[in-house]
């Protein structure tokens, strides 16, 4: 049911959005930094570490469902807690971890996604610094 209200809006704007703020905000705080005045300047170095937090927390959270699930099916299976039927062997095969999903396709979040959206920002922050140089 999660998957049904978040998949096509929430997660998608989530990021989508949160990489786009980072990348402008940290160009704006190492390119920009002696234009603007001081007490609006900093509103860029504030938002590049809150969309850092904000992205890493949350993805970090959504990722928890897949990796306890998988944990839980994986020590189901060694076990065989229920019993050593043919009904149970079934079942315990039938099964598979629980994925926050985004987007059309097969797409979901794992342990790893936060750290591949922050390398994706900072790959762009610095190609788009380069490019202005």
């Amino acid at each position: 049911m999660f998957n049904d209200c978040t998949r096509f809006q929430a997660t998608p704007a989530l990021m989508v959005s949160n990489p786009a703020i980072q990348i402008f905000s940290g160009f704006v705080t190492v390119k920009l930094h002696n234009e603007i005045p001081m007490p609006g300047f900093l509103y860029f170095p504030v938002q590049f570490v809150d969309c850092c937090v904000l992205g890493i927390g949350i993805l970090t959270v959504a990722s928890y469902p897949w990796e306890k699930s998988k944990y839980m099916i994986m020590t189901l299976k060694q076990l065989k807690a229920a019993g050593n039927n043919e009904y149970t062997r079934k079942m315990l095969r039938s099964l598979f971890p629980i994925k926050v999903m985004f987007g059309n396709g097969n797409n979901f979040i794992d342990k790893l996604t936060p750290l591949i959206m922050q390398d994706f920002v900072i790959n762009q922050t610095v190609s788009l610094l380069l490019l202005t140089y």
